[in-house]
């Protein structure tokens, strides 16, 4: 989870003797995590929406294969194919442009099948993928 930090108290208005002000409050604090840790084990993790929103924000930054998805693919229907190594070949450049390592083809295959697109072979033995094409641009 990617909790965002929201408020940014200025230097100038932050109380260094905070830690020395808190020791008298240190059961009370220990009592409140210990409570917080028993409700968390009791009810589970109930993050709210704006630590999920940031969490699947930063996820999709990462997620640079869906990147290329987004700007390089689009489902060709029914009857499409596309054979693995021009998928890859079109991975590659995009990469290259966006300064990534590409890894491996096969890794990249899997990642597709990871990601739900459906692995096919024609009876050429050509190995591809259905549906998936790649944009004319």
């Amino acid at each position: 989870m990617l909790v965002p930090f929201t408020v940014q108290i200025p230097l100038a208005e932050r109380d260094k003797d905070m830690p020395d002000k808190l020791k008298a409050e240190w059961p009370a604090l220990l009592r409140w995590m210990v409570d917080g840790c028993l409700e968390w084990q009791r009810v589970g993790l109930a993050p709210p929406k704006i630590v999920l929103n940031a969490t699947e924000e930063y996820f999709a930054e990462q997620d640079t294969l869906q990147q290329w998805i987004d700007d390089c693919t689009e489902d060709g229907g029914e009857f499409a194919f596309t054979r693995t190594a021009d998928l890859f070949m079109s991975w590659k450049t995009w990469s290259g442009d966006h300064n990534i390592k590409p890894g491996s083809e096969q890794t990249f295959a899997t990642t597709l099948v990871d990601k739900g697109f459906a692995k096919s072979r024609k009876s050429s033995g050509q190995r591809g993928f259905r549906h998936l094409t790649i944009k004319r641009l």
